[in-house]
Order: C-alpha cells, then structure tokens, then sequence
C-alpha cells in the first residue's frame, strides 16, 4: 500500500484505489474501501511543523536504507559478499571509545564488513 502525504498541495484530483493520503487542510486520513477519518494530531502550529520535520528526517532515513539493501558489502574476514541484507552491528572499543560497527551478517563470522559497491555508483548500470 502507498502512502501519499499532502501538505500545502491540494488533495489527488484522482488517487490510486489502493493509496492511503493524508489531506493536511482537511485533516482527514483516505484509506482505501474506507470512509475518511479524522488525523490523529497536529495540524497546525509548532508541533506540526516538527511532525513535518521529522516526517522529512525519515525519508532521508528510508532512503538511506534503501541505498544500502541495494549496495553491496563484502566482509573483511570470510569474504563473503552480499546485498539486500542488513549488517550485525557490535559494539567495539577503538581507541578507548565504544563504538557501533557494522559486522558480517553470518552469525559464524564477526568480521568487520566494507561497501565494494555503491548503489548511488552512476559510472556502473547494475546488472552489467
């Protein structure tokens, strides 16, 4: 199901049956085979606006996962590589300061892991 957000644009003229929209100057939530319902929280004001704001910090968030389900890691240790996984993250002290760093995903290996492939590489077109 696709979520569309409306802030200062005007509601789809059209939308997709099967898209749930939020209509920010109405205050209502379209779901699909559903009547409208009333938006839970701000519409207006400071806290609205930090409700955008974090509504844009988590796109950036998405985004950035996305780039790195596409990309692809190789761990340092066992060599193996892989894409469309998520890392393990441990908890290692360098120089004296713990730090979170991203290890193999096999349970067996806890080999720190390095990008040897960006997704965001517009020089290679994946799949060749």
């Amino acid at each position: 199901m696709d979520i569309i957000v409306k802030g200062n644009a005007k509601a789809p003229t059209n939308p997709h049956p099967d898209q749930l929209w939020i209509d920010h100057e109405t205050g209502l939530i379209h779901r699909p085979n559903h009547d409208p319902v009333e938006l839970n929280g701000p519409t207006t004001g400071r806290e609205y606006e930090e409700l955008k704001k974090a509504s844009q910090r988590n796109e950036v968030a998405m985004a950035h996962m996305k780039r790195q389900m596409l990309s692809i890691f190789q761990c340092t240790q066992c060599r193996q590589k892989f894409s469309g996984k998520f890392a393990r993250i441990k908890w290692r002290k360098v120089d004296g300061i713990d730090m979170e760093t991203l290890v193999c995903f096999d349970q067996k290996c806890d080999g720190p892991i390095i990008m040897i492939e960006d997704a965001l590489d517009l020089r290679k077109v994946p799949g060749r």
